[in-house]
């Protein structure tokens, strides 16, 4: 019998939806991931599930999608769940992320070493809340602390989403459910664990040098102004990359309700993702960051100001250096397959679950070809898969180290 089951339900009514989940997976239930569409009650859920799970460890979030083998689903609740012998499982959560995430991430850290156990291997499976229109950045300046910390653990997350809208979220950890904190969940086992990140895009030989920045926001590439170094790598110009661009300033600032007005009248993420030239640009071309040792992993410029300067979610200090990138039309559909494979490859074992963490904004971007992303894995995958659609996928990119990366795919397989 497999250590790990998955299970989904369609069910509308939460507490419907979690027993169903109950019935599929039985009451002994080591630890629980479970990622729920933003409809869905995350603390029903959980309260649901606890009750024949006891004290089962459970971690999740709310979604902008859920995956299962059979592919993406919406409006579901999906769980993956070890029920054999052999793990150590514990949950935390800190709230206060999205103002302070290195303290968040400090304290979250406090928790889980106080709820590590026994065995070769220990693996850290993080969730923040998702970025927002108004809020964003913060998940890339929490996870450098927690390596930090837990210098020697695998460490995979994903931020959580709210149905493609990008204005507020929820994670589980510890019985408690916030919209502004980080939770985690600490596995200790002698079962080897494997991740792998993918994403899609290849380098073009180009590459770039921050010359003048402030913090996030490069104000000049290779002694030119940022914007229209950018564009002449595009072929475009800067007239053309900043054109409608004040549609995303006004979100920054405008409160919540008016940005979710505005939605409902049709302004949608993935309205603004297939109009403005900005979004068109940097998904076909974001920059990387240069390592000898694989493909760059994905940097996205999230904002060009009036000035010039292209604001990234990062610190960009001077004397960085940045790869030119493309996207890689057929490797961009088949990253979720690669990074599967990669992972089970990692193991030196057979599979008997896996954990998978896709970027939203992929699932808008590949649309109708969605289905073409899973039509190879089941042959690779184990039964027991499950995962989300998300805003931040975090994992170990060759080179570069732990990281919130952006238009990615991150597995974790378990042996």
């Amino acid at each position: 019998m497999s250590a790990f089951i998955s299970a989904k339900s369609s069910r509308s009514d939460t507490k419907q939806a979690a027993r169903e989940l109950l019935d599929a997976v039985g009451s002994k239930v080591a630890f629980a991931l479970v990622y729920a569409d933003e409809k869905h009650d995350l603390s029903v859920v959980e309260s649901t599930l606890k009750s024949a799970w006891g004290s089962a460890a459970v971690l999740g979030s709310s979604t902008s999608g859920e995956i299962t083998a059979e592919g993406a689903h919406e409006g579901s609740i999906v769980v993956l769940a070890a029920v054999g012998e052999g793990f150590h499982a514990g949950t935390a959560l800190a709230r206060g992320v999205m103002s302070d995430p290195e303290g968040a991430a400090r304290d979250l850290a406090r928790q889980l070493e106080s709820k590590k156990g026994p065995g070769k291997h220990q693996l850290i499976i993080v969730h923040t809340v998702g970025f927002t229109v108004q809020v964003s950045g913060f998940e890339h300046r929490a996870f450098p602390v927690l390596r930090q910390a837990f210098p020697n653990a695998i460490i995979v997350g994903g931020s959580a989403g709210d149905g493609l809208k990008f204005l507020t979220s929820n994670v589980l950890g510890d019985g408690r459910t916030s919209n502004d904190a980080i939770a985690a969940m600490i596995v200790s086992t002698d079962r080897p664990i494997a991740s792998s990140l993918e994403h899609g895009y290849r380098t073009t030989g180009s590459k770039v040098k921050v010359t003048a920045s402030k913090g996030a926001t490069v104000t000049h590439f290779d002694g030119k102004k940022a914007v229209q170094r950018y564009a002449d790598l595009l072929g475009s110009t800067e007239k053309e990359l900043t054109k409608g661009i004040s549609v995303l300033k006004m979100g920054s600032f405008l409160p919540k309700k008016f940005t979710a007005f505005g939605q409902s009248l049709g302004m949608t993420p993935k309205k603004m993702l297939d109009e403005l030239p900005f979004y068109q640009h940097t998904l076909r071309n974001p920059f990387g960051s240069p390592t000898a040792e694989g493909t760059p992993p994905i940097i996205i410029p999230k904002l060009i100001h009036d000035d010039g300067s292209i604001e990234f979610f990062t610190p960009m200090p001077v004397g960085t250096e940045l790869e030119f990138m493309k996207r890689d039309e057929q490797a961009y559909v088949t990253a979720t397959e690669r990074a599967i494979g990669n992972a089970i490859e990692k193991l030196g074992a057979p599979a008997e679950a896996c954990l998978l963490v896709e970027c939203a904004g992929r699932k808008m971007v590949l649309d109708k070809r969605l289905p073409e992303t899973f039509a190879n894995i089941r042959a690779k995958a184990p039964k027991a898969l499950a995962g989300f659609y998300s805003h931040g996928e975090q994992g170990e990119a060759p080179g570069v180290g732990l990281r919130c990366n952006n238009y990615s795919v991150v597995a974790l397989a378990f042996g």
